[in-house]
C-alpha cells in the first residue's frame, strides 16, 4: 500500500482525495506579550526591590538585605510595590508589543521575511520608551510616543512604591 493511499481519504466512486493542507498557524495576540512581561516582572520583583533598597541604604550585601526584609516585613515584604510593577508592565510592555505588531504590518513582515525586517520592526517597537523619554520626533515613531506616555505613570508609581518603607519597618 502506498503512502498516498494511507494519507488520502476514499470517496464513494473509489477516487482518492488528498488530505487538506495544514492550517496556517496564527500569530499570538500582542497582549500576551504584555502578560508574559508582567509574569516575568512578578518573579524578579523581590530582586529589583532589594536592588533599589541597597542603592537607597548604602548596604553592600544582597542576601543580608533579603533576609532583613523577610525578618522585618515577612515574606510578603518582598513584594512591596508589586502593584506599581504590574501597572508599568501592563501599560508600557503592552504598548511595546502593540508597536512591534504595528511595525511588522508597516514593514510588510511575514514568515518568509528576512531577519533584518523583523529586527527593524523590533527596533521600531523598542523605541517606544526612548521616543518619549528623549524627545525624538519622527512620524514613524508616533506609536513609540504613545507607549511612552501610557507607560510613564506606571514607572513613576513603581519608583514611589519602591522608596516607601514597608509598614512594619
Amino acid at each position: 500500500m502506498s503512502s498516498t493511499a494511507l494519507s488520502s481519504q476514499p470517496v464513494a466512486n473509489g477516487t482518492l482525495i488528498p488530505p487538506s493542507p495544514a492550517k496556517k498557524k496564527q500569530p499570538y495576540p500582542f497582549y500576551l506579550g504584555g502578560l508574559a512581561a508582567t509574569i516575568a516582572a512578578s518573579i524578579t520583583h523581590p530582586l529589583d526591590l532589594t536592588k533599589v533598597r541597597l542603592q537607597a541604604s548604602g548596604d553592600k550585601r544582597m542576601i543580608q538585605s533579603l533576609k532583613k526584609t523577610v525578618r522585618t516585613a515577612g515574606f510578603r515584604g518582598l513584594y512591596d510595590g508589586i502593584s506599581g510593577t504590574w501597572m508599568r508592565q501592563m501599560s508600557y510592555s503592552l504598548c511595546r508589543f502593540w508597536a512591534y505588531d504595528e511595525s511588522k504590518k508597516l514593514l510588510g513582515a511575514n514568515p518568509q521575511s528576512p531577519p533584518w525586517v523583523l529586527a527593524a520592526a523590533g527596533v521600531m517597537g523598542t523605541l517606544c520608551a526612548t521616543t518619549y523619554l528623549f524627545g525624538i520626533s519622527s512620524p514613524v515613531l508616533v506609536a513609540g510616543s504613545i507607549a511612552g506616555v501610557v507607560g510613564n505613570p506606571g514607572g513613576t508609581c513603581l519608583c514611589v512604591l519602591f522608596h516607601q518603607p514597608s509598614p512594619s519597618s
